[in-house]
């Protein structure tokens, strides 16, 4: 009998936070794992565990969920108010010592980053900030577009989508995200 180790690697992607049309990659390489002959459904679960574990949180993610979460409660949000939450955000999850992107820029920081993927959703006309509040573009936010192009045509709603299914699995990271944004159960993946 062989035994053949096993590398986890989460690999996470974001199609809004680069800059001249490209897009940031996210990879984390988990120790190795071994099927020790345990039920399938047990190796599997502790397997899906891993990879929820080396998830990359993406200004994307944090910034789309609070996008959406404003929608829903029809607040009013300035692009100050938004930043101010999303480093909220990253400040609790940097507690719960998981993978944040800014944190493989060693030439940007936060506060860049969140610019770089600010000026994108104003490209991409998810939002129209003239007026000094933010204008959530609300047909660009909801499309839901054919599963294979999914990614170019809505990127903002599939980071968000990636982001919920990693809540949906991890509690602690979920309360973060509703103490911050309060319930989120009004989102659901599509």
């Amino acid at each position: 009998v062989f035994c053949v180790p096993l590398f986890p690697i989460g690999i996470n992607y974001d199609f809004l936070s680069g800059t001249h049309g490209r897009h940031n990659v996210y990879a984390n390489v988990g120790d190795e794992i071994f099927y020790n002959g345990e039920e399938k459904s047990d190796f599997l679960k502790k397997l899906e565990k891993k990879f929820f574990d080396l998830h990359t949180f993406t200004i994307s993610q944090l910034t789309g969920i609070i996008l959406y979460s404003s929608l829903e409660k029809n607040n009013k949000i300035t692009k100050k108010d938004l930043y101010e939450k999303v480093d909220e955000l990253y400040q609790r999850l940097e507690e719960c010592l998981v993978y944040l992107d800014y944190q493989f820029h060693k030439n940007k920081t936060k506060e860049e980053l969140f610019e770089i993927f600010y000026s994108n959703l104003e490209r991409k006309k998810y939002i129209d900030d003239s007026s000094g509040k933010i204008k959530i573009n609300k047909e660009a936010m909801g499309k839901i577009p054919r599963l294979n192009n999914y990614k170019r045509k809505n990127p903002l709603k599939h980071s968000v989508n990636n982001l919920m299914s990693v809540l949906y699995n991890k509690q602690e990271i979920n309360n973060i995200f509703e103490s911050c944004l309060g319930d989120l159960e009004f989102y659901s993946i599509q």
